[in-house]
């Protein structure tokens, strides 16, 4: 799920592990610091919150599947089973 009010202190690929490593603080007054290590790091800075969708040929016409800009994703809960989800 998304965390919101919360600043990015790094973002760090480990080679040996292959997964990020991303330290986190919290812009409430408690200030919480975390770290997460994961295996995908989804950089969502507001840059995408104009919907701007680029002509992709044969995107509406060919692809059956799902296609929805990244300004309306919120969570991964409604893709859950499914083999592929790119945001």
């Amino acid at each position: 799920k998304p965390e919101f009010n919360t600043c990015v202190e790094s973002a760090r690929f480990d080679e040996t592990s292959g997964l990020w490593r991303v330290r986190t603080s919290s812009m409430t007054a408690a200030g919480e610091e975390m770290e997460y290590i994961c295996r995908w790091l989804v950089v969502a800075t507001g840059e995408n919150a104009e919907r701007v969708e680029p002509e992709i040929n044969g995107l509406k016409t060919e692809f059956d599947g799902e296609v929805i800009h990244a300004c309306e994703y919120k969570s991964g809960d409604k893709y859950r089973g499914k083999r592929v989800l790119v945001v």
